[in-house]
């Protein structure tokens, strides 16, 4: 049960704070307000889970853009449903038998939607198919991706070229991402677009790229048929370098890279057919990704939004929800967040927070995080260590405290919620939203990755949250 005054009582009725000996900052977040001022509103609650009681809070009722903060939901939404040794497999099949190194029918690659499939992976199914006696095959090469809805993007309203915004399949490759390397030759570039793993870099040709004679913009995309065409600035090349570029029909991306790798091991496939049914098929080779709760650790360290979208659409298509966009899954998810969690107020309108229309107040996030504790007893372990290192001093190095939790940041938007220990071992739950959506409204972040005056805003932002961290880390607890 949720006790406490984080659940009774006006949202600004807190208790103050006491400093311990020696405390450095100014009492209250007024003050720390003033010292790094920026524009918009700031809520935040921080929670005692030994006592039950609200330490703190302002605006704790108001609802904020939880930006990736958003993923710390989506990774109890997976973990609840789907559980922490769930895994996707992606196999090959075949529908005929294989005799003297030929399949008689077809060979099938199929996806579950595996999120954080890799190159490497690809190569070693392709090597498990040969050690299986695969040369050659009689019917065609298809690929299968419809066990998670295909969306083009997660947010139309993001820059073309930025990684974080990749397609979402039911076969996924290298987050959906593409490799642009280019280098200077002679009064041109020598271009390529790759695959590239740890051990490989495989060419892919249905993906180009074309230095154009321009200043702006900076990418350009057209899509023809299966060809994906990029095109570049030429000015801003400078002498050589390389970055991720997301591409926007990852099955084929996927499809087309095992046929390469295939080929490289020696089977030989033809152009890869896509499939929308699964007709009756033997297992030839298959490999599985890590358990859940490795997927929920690696998303919440990197905040990776193919991921967390991946598994929102898991959990969807698992317990039988339709799904016709990515807001309908979020959906979903809001409504299992009311119900189970508690966030009374909350409405998610994707899974990884790259969207800026989701709200979450400070009151029921940290709900959540209660919620999830009970549930999980280790969650807050799969959380990332936070180390403040403004307004006071180094939370980390100093021993005052123990952080673990998600950052979210969008251009105007900063949020961070998880779980404080202090010297003494006394555990909280807290959450920090900040945000100015006017400013962030008047900024043209479709063509900017990085709108004027935002570094400065989130610059300050962090500073007040990394104050008030500092604050809690230090004071005592209230009689």
């Amino acid at each position: 049960m949720l006790t406490g005054t984080l659940f009774a009582g006006a949202p600004d009725q807190s208790l103050r704070p006491q400093y311990r000996p020696g405390s450095v900052l100014p009492d209250g977040a007024d003050a720390l307000l003033r010292r790094y001022a920026r524009s918009g509103d700031l809520g935040y609650v921080v929670y005692d889970l030994t006592t039950g009681r609200t330490i703190e809070q302002r605006n704790a009722a108001q609802g904020f853009a939880p930006a990736s903060v958003t993923k710390a939901i989506t990774g109890l939404y997976a973990l609840w449903h789907l559980g922490p040794e769930f895994r996707y497999k992606t196999r090959v099949m075949a529908t005929g038998p294989i005799i003297d190194g030929t399949v008689q029918g077809d060979l099938i690659l199929a996806g579950q939607g595996d999120p954080v499939l890799d190159t490497d992976d690809l190569l070693t199914l392709a090597r498990a198919v040969k050690a299986a006696g695969v040369r050659n095959i009689t019917g065609d090469y298809l690929y299968y991706a419809d066990a998670l809805p295909y969306f083009r993007e997660i947010d139309p309203d993001q820059p073309v070229h930025v990684g974080y915004n990749p397609a979402i399949s039911g076969l996924n490759l290298n987050f959906n991402r593409v490799y642009f390397d280019w280098k200077r030759a002679g009064a041109g570039y020598r271009v390529q677009m790759d695959a590239r793993s740890d051990q490989i870099r495989p060419v892919v040709s249905h993906v180009t790229m074309r230095v154009a004679e321009r200043d702006a913009p900076l990418f350009a995309y057209r899509q023809d048929g299966p060809q994906e065409n990029w095109s570049v600035a030429k000015p801003a090349l400078g002498k050589q370098g390389g970055r991720w570029l997301p591409v926007r029909d990852p099955a084929l991306y996927t499809a087309t890279v095992f046929a390469s790798l295939a080929r490289d091991t020696g089977i030989t496939l033809p152009k890869p057919k896509r499939t929308t049914t699964q007709t009756a098929q033997s297992t030839v080779a298959e490999i599985t990704s890590a358990p859940m709760r490795v997927l929920v650790q690696l998303m919440l360290k990197y905040s990776n939004n193919m991921l967390a979208e991946t598994l929102g659409l898991t959990v969807a298509k698992s317990t039988g929800q339709p799904v016709t966009s990515l807001r309908q899954s979020a959906g979903h998810m809001t409504r299992w967040a009311k119900q189970t969690l508690g966030m009374k107020n909350a409405r998610f309108d994707d899974h990884s927070g790259l969207n800026d229309t989701s709200r979450v107040s400070p009151t029921d996030m940290v709900r959540a995080l209660i919620h999830g504790r009970t549930k999980f007893p280790d969650y807050a372990a799969l959380l990332k260590p936070i180390k403040p290192r403004t307004a006071a001093g180094d939370l980390g190095k100093s021993g005052q405290a123990n952080i673990l939790a998600k950052t979210g940041t969008l251009n105007f938007v900063t949020a961070l919620a998880g779980y404080l220990r202090d010297k003494n071992g006394a555990n909280y739950a807290f959450a920090i939203f900040q945000q100015d959506m006017a400013a962030r409204n008047a900024a043209n972040t479709a063509q900017q990755e990085t709108p004027s005056g935002s570094r400065r805003w989130r610059a300050r932002a962090v500073n007040i949250q990394s104050g008030l961290l500092y604050r809690w880390a230090r004071f005592t607890a209230m009689d």
